[in-house]
């Protein structure tokens, strides 16, 4: 993927997602403290309790961060699709990870070093508005999160991830959606049949 290509679509991001309008100077500046890596599909980015020193951003592909429960099994956190950062919990203190982070498509990444990123943070007025405006996003993101696991039933919760994430429906495995959604894969197939028939529950 040319570095062209990705500066444009993260002037594009900024805007869209946080609005916030970012300039050339300051693409190149963040080109200027960041390492490119591809990752193939299934390879593990970080894993849990590893050491956070990088923060990521995803320029093409996707990314899952995932927990395991007691039993081992694996819980889906988040999906973390183009142009959203990743592993940003080292932003706010954290020294270990307290995921694990996979690429579950060809994925190419962005990595900033996080003291490095902090530092620019705290001396560019620019950069110091970008984040708050997304750690603004990610509150919002938490709250709403939890609305939905105390407030709306399994149905409700599927239908706002179709409503929120149209592109993912599809495009992950039904296995990382049902555990990001609470329930157990099974329980979406029944779901997802009981809609096509226009029948909730």
């Amino acid at each position: 993927m040319k570095q062209e290509s990705i500066k444009g679509k993260l002037l594009e991001a900024a805007k869209e997602f946080l609005d916030i309008k970012l300039d050339t100077d300051d693409i190149n500046r963040l080109f200027s403290i960041s390492q490119i890596r591809e990752y193939q599909k299934g390879n593990t980015i970080l894993g849990i309790s590893e050491n956070l020193s990088s923060v990521g951003l995803v320029c093409n592909g996707m990314v899952r961060s995932y927990y395991l429960d007691r039993t081992g099994n694996e819980i889906t956190k988040n999906f973390h699709k183009e142009y959203f950062l990743f592993m940003d919990e080292g932003l706010i203190g954290y020294e270990k990870s307290i995921c694990a982070y996979e690429a579950i498509e060809d994925s190419v990444i962005m990595l900033f070093d996080i003291k490095t990123l902090k530092k620019l943070i705290k001396e560019n007025e620019r950069f110091k508005d970008l984040y708050i405006s997304a750690l603004e996003f990610g509150i919002r993101y938490k709250i709403r999160r939890e609305n939905d696991f105390l407030m709306n039933n399994a149905t409700e919760r599927y239908l706002q991830f179709e409503r929120d994430y149209p592109e993912l429906v599809n495009r992950v495995k039904q296995t990382h959606i049902s555990t990001y959604l609470g329930i157990t894969p099974e329980s979406l197939s029944r779901i997802k049949r009981t809609l096509k028939g226009d029948i909730y529950e």
